[in-house]
């Protein structure tokens, strides 16, 4: 059993993240050998990545636990991790999307979740974001494709949807939303300028 008194840090993070990326880049370039015309799914990627950063955890013995997470339309994540002493950090899994506009996540995804026997549809990304601000601690949208694994930190997309000028399309505003928050590794997704509001961008 592994010493919980070990403290995971954001670089153990990344290293394990990391390798989870390369994993399902592998197998994504693999299945498009084989499948050119086909694109494979979320849930399949996600449960691969998992296991490849649990197995990545337990190599270099640090105390992290994965699991996929329950009540999607409530929490907007699909997997999530613990570490130290109980803290959660909450994700969401993309396919990356092409448009004529450019690439994309669906970040504008609506969530149907019921109160009271009624079903209420709910931005999925406020959810996210809302999750990670109950528990106090952080979410990600984590995006997949063949060439390479994007990281978007929740917040900072949550107050960048905040600023000003933000007009056209689900799929116009998830571009410019890609192209400006969009990071190469969960390390620098956690130093994302947005997460300081701002008025304009």
């Amino acid at each position: 059993m592994l010493s919980t008194s070990v403290t995971v840090t954001d670089e153990d993070l990344n290293k394990i993240l990391g390798a989870a990326s390369k994993e399902v880049q592998n197998i994504y370039q693999r299945f498009q050998t084989k499948f050119p015309n086909l694109q494979m799914r979320e849930v399949g990627l996600t449960d691969l990545f998992i296991l490849r950063a649990q197995e990545t955890a337990d190599q270099e013995k640090k105390p992290v636990k994965f699991d996929l997470s329950k009540n999607e339309n409530q929490k907007g994540s699909d997997f999530e991790l613990t570490i130290n002493g109980g803290r959660q950090i909450f994700f969401q899994a993309k396919i990356l999307k092409s448009s004529s506009k450019g690439l994309y996540g669906d970040f504008l995804y609506e969530s149907k979740k019921k109160v009271d026997d009624q079903v209420i549809l709910e931005y999925q990304n406020l959810l996210l974001v809302e999750c990670a601000r109950k528990n106090n601690t952080q979410a990600y949208y984590v995006i997949y494709e063949d060439k390479t694994v994007r990281w978007v930190n929740a917040a900072a997309l949550a107050n960048w949807l905040g600023g000003s000028g933000k007009t056209g399309s689900n799929v116009a505003i998830s571009v410019e939303a890609f192209e400006n928050l969009a990071k190469a590794s969960y390390l620098e997704a956690t130093k994302d300028p947005w997460l300081q509001p701002k008025t304009v961008h």
